[in-house]
């Protein structure tokens, strides 16, 4: 099972720059994790300051392995400086219709 994760993160004023060489940072060392099958970033075109990350991992272990010891957690801890609030993270399954009037969910 697959897992997709998202963080929104928004840079201090003045801090745009920086943390945008954090994110390229994390991007490479997150694309070579193992179990890592896709990182990309998003820069939002109305505020240069405000990042969006995707990110897809073969299994939960993959991504947490990533968020407590790999570039995820290196991220956090170098980033948070340049920060103007907690970074809105999010994780999902990816979840397909079976017919076009039904999404398959697990109780």
């Amino acid at each position: 099972m697959s897992l997709t994760h998202l963080a929104f993160v928004l840079a201090k004023p003045d801090c745009t720059g920086p943390l945008a060489a954090r994110i390229a940072e994390l991007a490479v060392e997150a694309a070579g994790e193992p179990g890592c099958i896709e990182f990309t970033i998003h820069q939002s075109s109305d505020d240069p300051a405000l990042w969006f990350l995707y990110s897809s991992w073969q299994s939960a272990e993959a991504l947490a392995e990533h968020l407590e010891h790999g570039s995820g957690r290196h991220f956090a801890e170098a980033s948070g400086g340049l920060l103007e609030e907690s970074m809105d993270v999010h994780s999902f399954i990816r979840r397909r219709p079976l017919r076009a009037d039904t999404l398959a969910i697990a109780a």
